[in-house]
Parts: structure tokens; sequence; C-alpha cells
């Protein structure tokens, strides 16, 4: 890391493989000294910034102390604050697992980086001719019903025979 780049510090929810998610929530909280709810947003899987604007040194120590908590963060290049940016580093323990390499995402981590993402227009959609029907209303128009005759089905021969204990 050079010396004038600067990094955010990001985090999804990743935690060291073999650590217990229990265990690193309850050391993540008392890093950061937040509450339940504040908590459940770091693990939520969504990209959050711990801190913003670090130099390298300070970045690495931050990846340090929060690795020996058992979490697993992002240092991500300021935009702009150094001419040869360095691509994101992220922290990824190795710890012996019967996949390899390989590991889970959390649930509704995004998988694309911000730059990897399609960019799309918003589409104008018309929606002037569509109605909701109130609950319980019927949707069918009076032609599109069907006639259906009433059955009637004899079960006076049907019972119930207790089950054969052994």
């Amino acid at each position: 890391m050079t010396s004038a780049q600067r990094y955010d510090v990001l985090f999804r929810g990743d935690i060291v493989p073999g650590r217990r998610l229990d265990d690193v929530k309850a050391r993540v909280q008392a890093l950061f000294q937040v509450d339940e709810g504040r908590l459940a947003g770091l693990f939520s899987g969504r990209p959050v910034v711990i801190r913003r604007n670090l130099d390298g040194a300070e970045a690495e120590r931050y990846r340090g102390v929060l690795a020996d908590a058992g979490a697993v963060v992002e240092l991500r290049p300021v935009s702009g604050s150094s001419e040869g940016a360095e691509a994101p580093t992220t922290v990824t323990p190795q710890a012996p697992t019967a996949t390899g390499d390989w590991s889970l995402t959390p649930v509704g981590a995004d998988l694309l980086r911000s730059e990897e993402r399609a960019r799309s227009a918003p589409r104008a959609v018309d929606v002037d001719h569509l109605s909701v029907a109130p609950p319980g209303a019927d949707v069918l128009r009076p032609e599109e019903r069907r006639e259906v005759s009433a059955r009637t089905v004899d079960t006076s021969h049907l019972g119930l025979q207790a089950p054969d204990e052994e």
C-alpha cells in the first residue's frame, strides 16, 4: 500500500471460516459498542462502511483487529486519493475446509461491485388501464363463468377403524 493512498473499511457480515457467528457478533458488538439493531445492520449482508478515508497503516490496523474478532473486512481505495490506486483487498484467512477455497456469501449480500452492475434507464410503464378489485370481489366477468352442477357424494359406507396394536 502506498502512503498517499486512502482507504474505506467495508464490512458485509462475513466471518472467518471456523468461527461461530454468535461469538463474532458478540466481539464486534463489544468493539463498536453498538446496540442489537445496529449490530443486525452490520451483519445484514449489505456493505457497511466501518471507517472512511484512513491511511494504509490505520486501515491495516482495523483489518487486523476485526480479523482477530472473527470478522472479514474489505479495504477499498478511496477514489482520487492516489494516482496508482490499488484494487480492493479483502482479508480471507485460510482455514482447512472440505470445500477448498470456496465460501458462501451471506444471504442478501451484493455479489457484484457497483462498477460491475449493468446500468439501466428507468422505464415509464402506462398502468392507467389497470384497476384493482376490492378484497373478496368476483374477478370473473359473467361470460367467463362456467356452470358447475352440484354433486351428491354418498359417504355412508365409509367409516373409521382403530389401528392394530402389536
